[in-house]
């Protein structure tokens, strides 16, 4: 692994060194989801830094497809005071808060506070933000210099992000893969997909909120504080827990994965259909991997489904509390 020989000549001078790539092998005799869990143990265990490594990420609200770059002072307050509603405790000011950055053509490297949009400067909206009862953050990327540039934002599709993150955990653990529940019809791709889709495949990963949340209704802020409280409650399963992938979405128009927890007491299962509105009757078997074969485990569903099937059609039969 490295550098082939072949071709390959560096001529050092006295006192000059090369440094060779470092390369990180795995052998597994469980495949890929024994490589996988052991990358995983890798970045956990050695590679993240220790207080970031074991503190609970916060749950984050970013801007980015609430107000893209057309972020103020009074918007983002105004998110501020809803997001804490829901759980939220970090908010994340993304682009559009620097230069004259009004759109993607612009800016990036001027690092300097939009006084039009923040007249009291960043100082008074961190205050006013954490007054509320939310940390702060803000987006910057010093490596990227405008010269007509384009910037694109993440993906944040729910159908198009189960692809992403499984196959980014083949080498990535959980928590270091950002994922948040973002509007319907999604910003990018057109898309609807139910709350419920949208909030499960953002646990598997860092949760967190990215849409406008000063427009939620009394309705949508119940539902939404409720995905933050479950996502909590299952978190140290997901973050700390070795994870086995069942479904293989690139095979098939489904995908499913399980964290089982160090003493193998705990388990969470995420099972997803890739169509956005229903589920085919032809559903292979679900098998579990890594529980304990002599325990019996008790089986419950924090977020009860509300779709029933029938001779192949689905009808979404929306319940109390629960927003599509």
């Amino acid at each position: 692994m490295g550098i082939h020989p072949m071709g390959m000549q560096w001529h050092l001078k006295p006192g000059e060194f090369f440094a060779t790539p470092e390369v990180v092998m795995v052998r597994s005799s469980e495949g890929t989801g024994g490589m996988s869990r052991t990358f995983h143990r890798l970045f956990l265990d050695r590679l993240l830094p220790r207080n970031w490594s074991d503190e609970h990420p916060p749950i984050v609200l970013n801007t980015w497809e609430a107000k893209y770059f057309h972020v103020t002072h009074a918007n983002i307050i105004e998110m501020a005071a809803q997001a804490v509603k829901i759980g939220v405790n970090l908010i994340v000011l993304d682009d559009g808060w620097f230069g004259t950055r009004n759109d993607d053509s612009s800016s990036l490297g001027d690092w300097i506070v939009n006084l039009t949009k923040f007249p009291k400067g960043l100082c008074a909206l961190v205050e006013e933000v954490n007054a509320l009862g939310c940390k702060f953050g803000i987006w910057i990327e010093p490596e990227m210099v405008s010269e007509n540039s384009f910037w694109c934002s993440d993906n944040t599709d729910a159908l198009v992000r189960m692809r992403i993150q499984y196959g980014t955990s083949l080498v990535y653990p959980t928590r270091t893969i950002g994922a948040h529940i973002s509007a319907v019809p999604n910003h990018l791709t057109g898309n609807t997909t139910r709350l419920r889709t949208r909030g499960f495949v953002a646990m598997c990963g860092t949760f967190g909120f990215e849409l406008d949340v000063s427009t939620l209704s009394p309705k949508d802020i119940v539902s939404f504080k409720r995905f933050s409280e479950v996502y909590l409650d299952i978190s140290p399963t997901i973050r700390f827990g070795d994870m086995f992938r069942l479904w293989h979405p690139f095979k098939l128009p489904l995908t499913a994965w399980m964290y089982v927890n160090a003493m193998r007491h705990h388990a969470v299962v995420f099972a997803f259909s890739l169509n956005s509105d229903h589920w085919s009757n032809l559903v292979p078997r679900l098998l579990l991997q890594g529980l304990d074969p002599d325990a019996d485990y008790e089986i419950t569903e924090p977020i009860p489904n509300n779709v029933t099937q029938s001779t192949g059609n689905v009808m979404l039969l929306e319940t109390e509390g629960t927003s599509q």
